[in-house]
């Protein structure tokens, strides 16, 4: 059984129809609503029986450890329930590139894919102010797409400015790559069983800048390397995504549009994000007929 998480902080009916097409009888869909949605998306989502919605919801903040709190809430729901085998992570603006049957038949394979940069941050590295300098990115008044400026602009005249730097741990690589995943449940078993591991890479974490781009994959090297996890993990981002385009705060990846359908076909990608459900409209049209077939 396959549970795939969705991080969904708006837009109810883009979450309704992902979790419709997605939900079969080899998967469930769980969902972590964003805790400052208001009441009316949640009513919508709960008349949805393909998707259900987590109790542990945190109010979450682009770039800050929210993002990896709420991961960590739908992890663990996953795991409970016993007959999940694999645990995928997904956004609200995610969509399958691919038929459900070719998406099932690679994430059931015995590996975890998760993307993982080749070596680790070291202080010349062009993350490592992320992890350095304090980012209070969940206060709400300091987070760059709260104030709608310049991430620069914002970061120049953020008092975390003027506190100390930090040190890179010099027993714990700091991994980097992107946050989507998906994990065998064996795995995610090992990350909540060495709780002291995870208790010190949430103090790592907290207040760094975009943590859930590195959390879990600091997580998963540490534990390769302590021999407690079998190297079975696969350097793979499943996701097509077109950072050429930036967004307007912190390199944000385009809306992918019709324009984005051939690149798409010919990727080995699963899943394709960001998706609009109205500027995506055409290209989610041709993904549904390309696929179609081969669901049959």
């Amino acid at each position: 059984m396959i549970a795939y998480l969705i991080l969904a902080h708006n837009n109810p009916h883009q979450v309704i129809a992902l979790a419709n097409k997605l939900k079969s009888p080899n998967s469930i869909v769980l969902v972590h609503l964003d805790k400052r949605a208001d009441t009316e998306i949640i009513n919508q989502l709960n008349t949805c029986p393909n998707l259900q919605l987590i109790i542990e919801r945190h109010p979450v903040y682009w770039g800050g450890f929210s993002m990896v709190e709420a991961t960590l809430a739908l992890l663990k729901a996953g795991v409970k329930r016993t007959n999940v085998e694999r645990l995928v992570l997904l956004s609200g603006a995610c969509w399958p590139a691919k038929s459900m049957k070719q998406v099932e038949d690679v994430i059931l394979k015995d590996c975890d894919y998760i993307n993982i940069g080749k070596q680790p941050v070291d202080p010349s590295h062009r993350f490592v102010s992320r992890f350095t300098d304090y980012h209070p990115m969940d206060i709400n008044s300091y987070n760059p797409q709260t104030r709608k400026n310049n991430y620069e602009s914002i970061y120049t005249l953020n008092f975390a400015k003027q506190l100390p730097k930090r040190e890179l741990p010099k027993d714990m690589a700091i991994y980097v790559g992107a946050n989507w995943f998906s994990l065998k449940r064996s795995t995610v078993q090992t990350i909540f069983d060495n709780t002291t591991l995870l208790s010190r890479a949430k103090e790592l974490f907290r207040y760094t800048a975009h943590p859930d781009e590195a959390f879990f994959q600091t997580i998963l090297m540490k534990l390769v390397e302590d021999n407690q996890l079998s190297k079975s993990l696969i350097s793979s981002n499943l996701h097509y995504s077109d950072f050429k385009n930036k967004g307007r705060v912190g390199g944000l990846p385009k809306i992918l549009d019709e324009t984005d359908a051939d690149a798409i076909r010919l990727s080995d990608k699963l899943f394709a994000r960001k998706i609009d459900p109205i500027v995506s409209a055409d290209l989610i049209e041709f993904l549904e007929k390309l696929n179609s077939s081969i669901d049959i």
